[in-house]
């Protein structure tokens, strides 16, 4: 430990710390590591989770994302374009989205001084953004095939009730 302390800027303590788990290591601590012992950062990136992982290592983890692949991979084009778009309206306003909201508001894409209000109206505008982009995707996508729109609606509106009976139930038990 002490020689890799004296190859790179952080003390023994600290790497002694990060590797009984006592301390996270940011990025500039893993960049710092790998230089020092001569390796690809992006390894240490990616363990230290500062790095999504690899296909490989995100199928390993989740063995459900095979599945998933293997069904989108089936579908013709167009049920691939209203997967997506049904995936994207779960997950969010993606952070392009986002960025193009704090530019229109005069906001650098990355400020770290923003008050807890100006964040939110930019998330609330970058939301309202991406939900107008979606519902015209969306708008356009069931005027050239209704039935597959209704078809998927459909069975995602019994996953909807299914789950809402689960929670009715859990709550019933949690009353009693």
């Amino acid at each position: 430990m002490r020689e890799l302390s004296r190859r790179i800027t952080f003390s023994a303590a600290q790497i002694s710390n990060v590797i009984n788990g006592q301390a996270q290591p940011d990025a500039d601590f893993c960049i710092a590591v790998a230089k020092g012992l001569g390796t690809d950062p992006v390894d240490l990136l990616r363990l230290a989770g500062h790095l999504p992982p690899t296909a490989e290592q995100a199928r390993a983890a989740d063995p459900a994302l095979d599945e998933i692949f293997s069904l989108y991979q089936s579908l013709p084009p167009h049920l691939k374009e209203a997967t997506l778009l049904m995936l994207r309206g779960l997950c969010g306003p993606p952070p392009l989205v986002l960025s193009t909201a704090r530019r229109s508001r005069g906001l650098t894409p990355r400020a770290d001084t923003d008050t807890p209000q100006t964040a939110a109206a930019t998330q609330s505008e970058g939301k309202q953004q991406f939900d107008n982009i979606a519902l015209e995707t969306y708008s356009r996508f069931f005027d050239r095939y209704p039935e597959e729109v209704e078809r998927v609606s459909a069975y995602f509106i019994t996953l909807l009730q299914d789950v809402i009976e689960e929670h009715k139930h859990k709550i019933i038990n949690q009353v009693k």
